[in-house]
């Protein structure tokens, strides 16, 4: 394939996850996407779709052409993949389904000058550094979670188990033979040092907020949402908006609820969005502790997250207490409540965490459910300055976490990669 000619710039970016509007999900991509696209730059996402007549126990799947769809300036190529139905194999065999669809889904399109493979697993971060290998283009690696390390510390899975060793296989591979290598977290670089990856070739662009979804504010919640927030009327109403997981430690916000039923007259509520292997068990968890005040809801679409918060008083979240959160958090759920201008009880105390920095809440031990519980009751307690920390934290996310932002920061990094790429290319 021949690399066309075109004076802007084109990116590829292989993402098994990712979303465009109006889909729950990740869009970490589409908003920086659509800020390159003002710029001059052709965008294209390959992301991850499940047909519904792949056959599973075959472990294969018959692509019928490959759809593309456009989102002001964002091109979005549907690559076939396996669903994964909650067990470790079945994810497992997801993500090796998307490395396949992914070499099927970029035949017959024009090479592009750079290919960003993100993390979000290592296979999307491996089969897109072996196509930019194959089409000649630079490569830079995005870096979402830490592989293997996140499964080694959240799981308590040995550094020898097979998986794990294939996993700091490709970690190695990709972190020596990228062009540069950009990640959400703010202090990624002390990990990547220990891998003996020069400074200069890292940058930080974290995660972030659109802007434009705060001129979506009144739009309608779907009416089981209405009638749940009729019944929360007066209550200051705490919100979890994401991933129900290991490793979101919901048991210390459950706790925390429970705490905030026995030490307060005030009523505090607790409301949990979203979906994940952990919910059926936390579910089970809150019927056996008789909490009434905890609501679980399932996962809304990305475009009625801001207006769902906005009828919300705090946002909340947790982390597990393993050497891992060293390197940072950059977790999009703690930027939309910043972003709807909810303070934030946060548990556990990341070093350079944007609560801290903007003074948007409040930060505790972690998995201490005493001090979240605590912190809770006294926003509630004080609801005046609970909304002054809540504009403190809109103001932060609005100045240094817009797309915009984070798209000038990312192109910064793109066009440094293609400028060391032309140098190399003529001295050859």
């Amino acid at each position: 394939m021949e690399r066309g000619h075109n004076s802007r710039y084109s990116v590829w970016i292989f993402n098994h996850y990712a979303v465009g509007p109006g889909v729950p999900g990740g869009t970490r991509h589409y908003d920086i996407g659509r800020e390159l696209a003002k710029h001059g730059w052709r965008v294209t996402i390959f992301s991850g779709v499940y047909p519904h007549r792949i056959p599973l126990l075959s472990r294969r799947f018959v692509a019928e052409g490959v759809p593309v769809e456009t989102h002001e300036g964002v091109s979005f190529v549907a690559v076939p993949a396996m669903p994964h139905e909650g067990t470790r194999a079945s994810r497992v065999c997801s993500m090796l389904s998307y490395v396949l669809g992914a070499m099927k889904a970029v035949r017959g399109h024009t090479p592009p000058d750079i290919v960003i493979g993100s993390s979000v697993h290592p296979f999307a971060a491996w089969i897109a550094w072996r196509l930019a290998r194959r089409m000649g283009c630079s490569y830079v690696f995005e870096i979402r979670d830490l592989w293997p390390e996140s499964i080694i510390q959240l799981g308590n899975v040995s550094r020898r188990h097979p998986f794990i060793m294939l996993l700091s296989h490709i970690e190695r591979v990709l972190v020596n033979h990228s062009d540069r290598i950009v990640s959400p977290l703010p202090n990624v670089h002390a990990y990547l040092d220990t891998l003996g990856v020069p400074m200069h070739r890292v940058a930080v662009v974290p995660n972030g907020v659109d802007k434009t979804r705060l001129d979506i504010q009144d739009a309608g919640l779907p009416s089981h949402l209405v009638t749940i927030f009729d019944q929360l009327k007066d209550a200051f109403v705490v919100a979890y908006v994401g991933s129900h997981g290991l490793a979101n430690r919901l048991d210390i916000v459950i706790d925390a609820a429970a705490k905030c039923i026995s030490r307060s007259n005030r009523r505090v509520e607790f409301l949990f969005v979203g979906d994940g292997p952990e919910k059926p068990r936390l579910r089970q968890r809150v019927s056996e502790l008789r909490l009434r005040n905890v609501t679980f809801v399932d996962r809304v679409d990305k475009e009625l997250v801001i207006p769902l918060l906005l009828r919300c008083n705090a946002g909340v979240i947790a982390w597990a207490g393993v050497p891992l959160y060293q390197y940072g958090i950059s977790p999009n759920k703690l930027f939309d409540y910043m972003l709807a201008g909810l303070p934030v009880v946060m548990a556990g105390n990341s070093p350079n965490n944007p609560i801290s920095n903007s003074g948007g809440g409040v930060v505790v031990p972690y998995d201490d459910a005493d001090g979240m519980a605590r912190e809770i009751m006294n926003l509630a307690g004080n609801r005046d300055d609970a909304r002054i920390m809540g504009l403190l934290g809109r103001e932060y996310v609005l100045e240094r976490h817009s797309s915009a932002c984070l798209a000038s920061a990312l192109e910064a990094v793109l066009m440094d990669c293609l400028g060391a790429d032309n140098g190399a290319r003529s001295k050859r």
